[in-house]
């Protein structure tokens, strides 16, 4: 809809677009941060410092998914700190219909997203659901985990069929499961080996490794963590 109004109604460059498409996905990530701030019922400022991460703003700028991925997964992960301290120990019915649009929002996501479900289960500990509840919320998680699994399927028939894809995820999901611990035994000598170039990927880089951020940034914001704390 924005291409067609900037690029086809007001006939702008194509370079005007691009960025206006990138403030657009910005502003979508801003909204769930701001909506998720709203509901969280502790640790503000500590999410607030992680979604100023410069990987998350640089990844939201983008044209991609990623604005979304980080949104919902921020906002699902704050609603259920949210239903954890519900004074009332009981889930509206209000409160109901926003778990379970989160839950199948979840499911559209990227699919290591899916495991976000898994907080589910700490629901029944700290609040008094009936039982069509539960069903309610069981049933949903199932659909919105049939829908990553789906996606994921058909995604990965797409690229293996590729020549130049270079990886097999089922090959290397397999391998975890024959040999978990020869798995970890590599996990483990990647963070050894690789420790100072996965710490500054993981607090920002530009483009896809192409330029590191000011070495400043890779100082000052493990400090803004451990001050949100």
């Amino acid at each position: 809809v924005l291409i067609g109004i900037t690029g086809r109604l007001f006939d702008f460059p194509v370079l005007v677009i691009y960025y206006i498409l990138r403030l657009s996905y910005l502003l979508i990530y801003c909204i769930f941060v701001y909506l998720t701030l709203r509901v969280l019922p502790t640790g503000k400022r500590l999410f607030g410092v992680i979604a100023i991460a410069p990987a998350a703003i640089i990844q939201s700028a983008a044209i991609s998914a990623d604005a979304f991925v980080f949104g919902v997964s921020f906002l699902f992960t704050g609603w259920m700190l949210h239903l954890l301290a519900e004074p009332s120990k009981t889930l509206s019915r209000r409160h109901l219909v926003i778990t379970l649009v989160l839950i199948l929002a979840v499911g559209t996501l990227k699919p290591n997203s899916i495991f976000l479900l898994l907080l589910l289960i700490l629901l029944p500990f700290s609040l008094r659901l009936t039982k069509g509840q539960k069903w309610a919320l069981v049933i949903t998680a199932l659909v919105s985990t049939a829908i990553s699994a789906g996606w994921s399927l058909v995604a990965s028939q797409y690229f293996l069929a590729r020549d130049d894809a270079g990886k097999d995820p089922i090959a290397q999901f397999l391998f975890i499961l024959k040999d978990p611990l020869g798995f970890l035994g590599v996990f483990f000598t990647s963070l050894k080996t690789g420790w100072y170039s996965l710490m500054m990927q993981s607090i920002g880089v530009t483009g896809y490794g192409y330029y590191t951020l000011p070495k400043a940034i890779y100082i000052l914001y493990p400090v803004l963590l451990l001050l949100g704390i």
